[in-house]
Parts: structure tokens; sequence; C-alpha cells
């Protein structure tokens, strides 16, 4: 499946918080191969001291001098059908503007394109970070495949177990229905 990498950072968010883009590049091609992904180098796309509220460049007003250009070809990839998957480190670096994020989620959702985050992207109490959650939410994919193949393992011994426990309750109705 094909894939583009999306990084951002802004010199003014506190680090702790969000990798500088070298470090979310790194964690988001770990998540390449964990999800037996195939990211072109021309593919994976940084945008370098943006904030989340200004949109890509191809939706920006006139006067929007902090528009942001990795964004924009984001949008281009996706628009072209050239990749099926984006992946980013946390919702918020996607944007943090309900207006920006609820664009992305609508092309997200005309082009079928899956959105990848790391599991404990999911898990946090942090509000600057469950605002842009909630709206990508619905797009995210968090179990690579070997994940997927242990849970339907996982299920399927639950089921035969369920299958088992009920021939059983089927014998002991049988004798009690003899007594």
């Amino acid at each position: 499946m094909r894939a583009c990498i999306y990084a951002r950072a802004w010199s003014r968010e506190r680090t702790s918080r969000c990798p500088n883009v070298d470090r979310q590049v790194e964690v988001c091609t770990q998540l390449v191969r964990e999800h037996n992904l195939l990211v072109e180098s021309r593919h994976v796309l940084t945008d370098r001291d943006h904030d989340g509220i200004s949109p890509p460049t191809c939706w920006a007003t006139d006067g929007d001098a902090d528009a942001r250009p990795a964004l924009d070809r984001l949008v281009e990839i996706i628009e072209a059908r050239l990749v099926d998957h984006v992946i980013v480190v946390q919702a918020d670096r996607l944007g943090t503007a309900s207006e920006v994020l609820r664009e992305l989620m609508d092309l997200f959702d005309a082009y079928d394109v899956q959105l990848v985050m790391p599991g404990d992207a999911l898990k946090t109490d942090d509000p600057a970070l469950l605002f842009p959650l909630s709206f990508v939410r619905r797009r995210v994919v968090v179990d690579a495949p070997a994940e997927r193949e242990r849970k339907a393992k996982i299920k399927n011994r639950k089921l035969e177990e369920l299958g088992r426990l009920q021939a059983k309750v089927s014998r002991l109705e049988a004798e009690i229905s003899e007594l």
C-alpha cells in the first residue's frame, strides 16, 4: 500500500510534547515498516517552523504568508490518488484549527485515505491533542498487520472455546431433561 509521511514542527511549540521534524520522520518510518507500507522518498513531506493553524498553500487566502507548502503537496498527492495512507506522529501535526482539520478529513473521506499514527497517540489527556484527535479519529488505523493477525488468532481461539462450551451446555441440558 502506498503511503505518505507528513511531519510539521513549529519553533514556538514545547519540544517535550512535539518532537522535531527529523524525529517525527523516524517514528513515521518505523510505522511504515510495521504496517508494510511503501513510501517513496518524494512522499516524505515536512513543514518546518509552521504552526498548525495555517492552511495548506492551496487553501490559503492571499494575505496568508504562513501557508504550509508541504501540506499543500500532501493535498496534491491525495487528489492525484498516489497514496492510500498518510502517516503522522500526532493528529495535531496535520492541523490545530477546526477549518483545516475538517477540510483535510473531507479530503481523506473523498479519496478513502487512512491515517496511520502510533497507538499511544490515541491515549492522551492533553487538551491540545484531544481537539485535533476528535476530528481525525474516524480515519485512524492503529493496528499493524501483525497486531491484526494476533487479534484474529485470539478471536478464533475464543470462538472455538465458545463452541466447546455450547456443546457442553447442550450435553448438560440433555442430562437434566433425562432426570
